[in-house]
């Protein structure tokens, strides 16, 4: 069984090697799941269950929520928590225009701001 953290560090390499093969709409949505993951591990980490009921792991806007308000405000000050929900609602924008919306300009300038977003939120969470 991956652990919150294996599949961050899965789909962030995923991310990467999808940008060099210019597959930038997969890009956009793996660099996502990277942030996805990587803020369940936080949360966990922070002590707060993220299971549902049937679900084993919160909805997206759940896990927004949970950033704000359950990260450890020990370890995490208000403005960064503020900032990373801020920036997984903006990647989750991304992959959803990137998977959704045929229309959206998904190119390599909008694949490496996400990755770069990916990067500095990856730093923050990281950050003790």
């Amino acid at each position: 069984m991956a652990s919150w953290t294996e599949m961050a560090n899965e789909s962030l390499r995923a991310a990467k090697s999808l940008k060099d093969a210019s597959l930038y709409r997969s890009s956009v949505s793996r660099t996502y799941y990277f942030a996805y993951a990587a803020a369940v591990q936080a949360v966990v980490d922070s002590g707060y269950a993220t299971d549902y009921g049937d679900r084993p792991n919160p909805t997206h806007l759940q896990l927004q929520q949970m950033i704000r308000r359950n990260l450890n405000a020990k370890r995490f000050a208000e403005s960064t928590r503020r900032r990373l929900s801020r920036d997984l609602r903006d990647l989750f924008r991304s992959r959803a225009a990137a998977d959704y919306d045929p229309k959206s300009t998904v190119d390599r300038v909008f694949t490496l701001n996400c990755l770069r977003m990916a990067a500095a939120f990856q730093r923050s969470i990281q950050e003790v």
